[in-house]
């Protein structure tokens, strides 16, 4: 189905040097270099396969994809797909893939998604019965309902990516690339896409490129994976054969395998809790206070920010924190801690406080909104960095470990606790500073909804 050969993608880049005379030489006489992004990669797919495509950043994946959807043209070497070659035959050949670009959404922001379906459909020529058709399968299959008739702003992260993903299926492609499909999603959204993805493959044979960071999307989904690094193919093979090379990896920066476990599942606990009860105000960034519709916690007789947070209540937090539990269950066995009363009343008190940390840095960046209408990029930018402190920090160089305990403090909602749990250590900076580091980020994030609700402007009608 999908066959490159000798692919090369050459960049020109300008040579500045420093200064107001290097800008000047550069402006009248450039001094140009020549950067490989992709050198000579060769892979075939098969059809009906998916495909692991996986590398660091700066890897050369997505120029690698981009080359494949006919985005850009190769220096040298060759690819096609289903027979046809991506830039010479781009129109016929853009109606068999469909692509999504991990955050940057194909759909029209303001548009229900209802319409921005009916417009693909007119783009890609899918006449009224088929549209019907596909339109059930993908309902069905992505669980579209609930969300179809709402403009695509209004949308949460893991709704847009469903719809997405069923934009680029809508004409029944025969290839789907997936760009980071998975990236910023909470586990049960990401398990619901997996599936979905899983069973278009299945049902529809549908050939699937994955490009992803995240190994357990690999791992579910794909039994081949192409590695790439410095735009050089390093590994095309099973994921099986990766693991038995690689995957026995029995320390980490002197950290054994079930103490990285035990941190990683201690850390989904508070963020879960936090996910459960506190996640409407991810609403108060993106649409609330934008649209007007925070006038009505003015007119009740409740706090506004209790009002907010208490409205909603998020049940699929219940996945992330069973898998939290698990987690440490599994390695506990395999870590000499002796357990009191006394520590396991420690654990419920870090878990709760370690919550707060996650609830006040949402309130102060959600909050943000009140003078900008929309800060939910800004919250998301801050909560995404809880994903260093899944794994010890001392693993990161100075700067890292400087921002994760003392800029965006995520290191006292995992490491900090689990440290003292594991090694039994400074009880009164690895549990009292996470209590005291909680109480701290809570009241900051108070006190700027508080200035923020005095500077809201409510919307026109």
């Amino acid at each position: 189905m999908i066959y490159v050969e000798n692919l090369r993608k050459e960049f020109k880049k300008t040579v500045k040097e420093p200064g107001l005379k290097g800008s000047l030489k550069s402006f009248i006489k450039p001094k140009k270099e020549i950067v490989a992004a992709v050198k000579d990669i060769s892979f075939d797919v098969k059809e009906g396969e998916i495909l692991g495509f996986i590398g660091p950043n700066g890897a050369g994946k997505s120029t690698v994809i981009k080359m494949l959807t006919g985005i850009l043209s190769p220096t040298s070497g060759k690819c096609t797909i289903n027979g046809k070659d991506p830039q010479k035959d781009r129109k016929t050949y853009v109606k068999e893939i469909g692509v999504v670009f991990g955050q940057r959404t194909q759909l029209w922001w303001d548009l229900p998604l209802t319409e921005t379906y009916t417009v693909l459909k007119e783009i890609y020529e899918v006449d009224d019965s088929r549209f019907k058709k596909r339109m059930s399968f993908l309902n069905e299959v992505l669980e579209l309902d609930s969300f179809i008739s709402s403009p695509v702003r209004t949308l949460s992260l893991g709704q847009r990516m469903r719809a997405d993903i069923a934009a680029s299926l809508l004409h029944s492609p025969k290839v789907l690339f997936l760009d980071e499909p998975t990236i910023g999603l909470d586990v049960v959204v990401k398990d619901n896409i997996r599936k979905a993805i899983a069973k278009i493959n299945e049902e529809e044979h549908t050939t699937v490129v994955l490009t992803t960071h995240d190994l357990e999307d690999i791992e579910l989904l794909s039994k081949r994976i192409v590695m790439i690094d410095k735009g050089s193919k390093v590994f095309d093979d099973k994921i099986t054969d990766l693991k038995e090379k690689y995957g026995q990896i029995p320390e980490l920066m002197g950290w054994k395998y079930n103490e990285v476990m035990f941190i990683y599942g201690f850390s989904l606990i508070p963020k879960a809790l936090d996910h459960l009860f506190f996640d409407n105000l991810w609403s108060v960034g993106y649409f609330i206070v934008r649209k007007g519709d925070f006038d009505k916690y003015f007119t009740r007789p409740i706090n506004p920010l209790f009002h907010v947070m208490a409205e909603k209540f998020q049940v699929d937090a219940f996945g992330e924190m069973v898998i939290g539990i698990i987690l440490l269950s599994c390695s506990l066995p395999s870590i000499e801690v002796e357990w009191g009363i006394g520590k396991l009343l420690l654990v419920i008190v870090a878990i709760i406080f370690a919550s707060f940390i996650y609830t006040g840095i949402k309130i102060g960046t959600a909050a943000i909104a009140f003078w900008t209408k929309r800060s939910g990029n800004i919250t998301f930018m801050f909560y995404m960095v809880n994903d260093f402190v899944k794994y010890p920090i001392d693993i990161y160089n100075n700067v890292v470990r400087s921002v994760l305990t003392y800029i965006i403090p995520f290191a006292f909602t995992a490491y900090f606790p689990a440290l003292y749990f594991l090694t039994g250590e400074n009880p009164l900076f690895n549990i009292g500073m996470t209590i005291v580091v909680a109480l701290i980020v809570m009241t900051i994030g108070v006190l700027i909804w508080n200035r923020g609700i005095k500077a809201y402007e409510s919307a026109g009608s």
